[in-house]
């Protein structure tokens, strides 16, 4: 594992939101395929090589969500009259017309007080009481800063 080099990526965490945003046409799941190798890498670092030089990093796999380029992640809807019966089947509870997203609306909540709303309500307010503020403790057990 010590050995094994971490799949390369298109663009650095830190850039995938900008890199989303200029890649419109390229299927999600495309894009996301390398992430999802980085992550499994990491995964296996940290069940078998837990001082591997990548997991010094508090903030290894962290995506910044909120950036200037926010904006430019929009819904990418399916096109349900160009999609083939097997393409459809694979969705086993379709949503109705009326609650789809229209494609090109915005894909990510704009501000974190609508998040915490969706939130407490996805959280049927279970968690009303959570302190958005404290400090975040990492892999290791030990506490890390809060970033804003």
């Amino acid at each position: 594992m010590a050995s094994e080099a971490p799949p390369t990526l298109p663009v650095p965490l830190a850039g995938l939101v900008k890199h989303l945003g200029q890649h419109p046409e390229t299927p999600i799941v495309e894009i996301l395929e390398p992430y999802r190798k980085y992550e499994a890498h990491l995964r296996r670092a940290f069940a078998q090589d837990p001082d591997n030089e990548l997991l010094k990093d508090p903030h290894v796999n962290v995506l910044p969500l909120f950036t200037e380029d926010t904006h430019n992640i929009t819904i990418r809807a399916r096109n349900l009259k160009a999609e083939t019966k097997e393409e459809k089947s694979k969705y086993i509870m379709p949503l109705p017309a009326e609650v789809r997203r229209p494609d090109g609306s915005p894909a990510i909540v704009q501000s974190l007080k609508e998040f915490q709303r969706n939130f407490s309500v996805f959280s049927e307010s279970s968690l009303v009481e959570l302190n958005w503020y404290v400090p975040v403790f990492r892999h290791d057990g030990r506490e890390t800063e809060h970033r804003d």
